[in-house]
């Protein structure tokens, strides 16, 4: 691997805040970008796109493994790992082959900074995609000359469901009595072995949250006791703990194994459910009155579990192309100017007095993020 200053400038800056955090963004800069990339990074510049690969340093040691979007094929964002020191690693490689180093924060992004970060955080390379093709898409919304009409607006608004989990992933609580299989199926929807599994009911009494994704949006996960009256203080408390999650989470899913008796859903749970039959693979009659049945030993009925949970929260699997609020804040904006043209005809254009007046700092990064 050539270690020498390339031919073109090339600079590299932090974007996401200084210290440790989930995971950090750099921005990448500079004409000889897609020639220069394959030198440290074995994913592609796919301008547009989204690939995932890994960062070697000029010795060929694996440094981290990250994903790449294409802003153009000029610029980029490269999403690492958030610990200070593999993103010191990084810098410090690429300023050694010749990268200069700008302070942090400093970008010339051509697109939406906002939107750029969310798709930079994506959990696979297709929602980065989205969220790239997003930024652009809302980059030439907010340059339009034309006002848009109230009807379109209320088009767009209608969109916020399918994409608020990029901003605030939604949680989902697998609830079941002891030995329901919830530790297993978690394990199966995460492809990890991340909790502890055992045929002896109440095993898992701490509440454990793992993230995850559904459709290609981020979701949080949430397994704990087996739901049952218990004279065991440790056993006890886990319930009221995981009552309490399921109580505030986004969606719940009861699990009704086919060996066991299932229970009934706790008044605590008041927002939308799944009732799910686990153990499929097991003999016997299916549980009555459930929504699908799943075994997650043998992984049938994994993929139509997935679909009913992007129905239930998202309202489908599809990503929209159309340009959509991916934040609070913009969909607070837009429902602002659909009530200030409240007596504008649906079909027509909202004043362009409305419209000149649309807040510029929609798109600027919120503090922190």
């Amino acid at each position: 691997m050539s270690g020498s200053r390339p031919a073109a400038p090339l600079r590299v800056s932090l974007l996401s805040p200084p210290g440790r955090g989930a995971l950090a963004v750099l921005s990448l800069r500079g004409s000889d970008l897609a020639a220069s990339m394959p030198e440290f990074f074995d994913g592609r510049l796919i301008p547009g796109g989204a690939s995932h690969g890994r960062l070697r340093d000029r010795t060929g040691e694996i440094l981290d493994d990250g994903l790449c979007l294409g802003v153009a094929s000029d610029e980029a964002l490269l999403t690492l790992h958030g610990s200070p020191l593999i993103v010191d690693r990084v810098l410090a490689d690429l300023e050694a082959r010749g990268w200069t180093r700008d302070a942090a924060g400093v970008s010339p992004l051509a697109v939406d900074r906002e939107l750029l970060l969310l798709a930079a955080r994506a959990p696979s390379a297709r929602s980065g995609s989205h969220l790239l093709a997003q930024a652009r898409a809302w980059d030439a919304f907010l340059a339009r000359s034309t006002p848009p009409t109230r009807e379109e607006l209320v088009s767009i608004l209608g969109r916020r469901r399918a994409v608020s989990a990029f901003e605030r992933p939604p949680t989902i609580a697998l609830l079941g009595a002891p030995n329901a299989g919830k530790s297993t199926l978690l394990n199966r929807l995460l492809g990890a072995e991340r909790v502890v599994t055992s045929e002896r009911p109440g095993t898992t009494r701490d509440r454990i949250e793992a993230p995850g994704v559904v459709a290609d949006r981020p979701v949080r996960w949430v397994d704990g006791a087996g739901i049952r009256r218990s004279g065991d203080v440790l056993e006890a408390e886990g319930v009221r703990r995981m009552l309490t999650a399921a109580a505030s989470a986004d969606l719940v899913l009861l699990l009704v194994p086919r060996d066991g008796a299932g229970i009934s859903l706790p008044a605590e749970c008041t927002g939308p459910v799944l009732r799910v039959g686990t153990k499929a693979d097991l003999p016997g009659s299916p549980p009555e009155a459930v929504d699908l049945q799943v075994s997650a030993r043998e992984g049938e009925g994994l993929a139509a579990l997935r679909g009913a949970v992007a129905t239930a929260l998202f309202g489908g699997e599809d990503l929209p192309e159309e340009v959509a609020p991916l934040t609070a804040a913009r969909a607070e904006a837009l429902q602002g100017l659909l009530e200030a043209s409240g007596a504008t005809p649906s079909t027509e254009c909202i004043p362009v007095s409305l419209w000149a007046a649309f807040p510029p700092a929609l798109t600027q990064t919120p503090e922190g993020r």
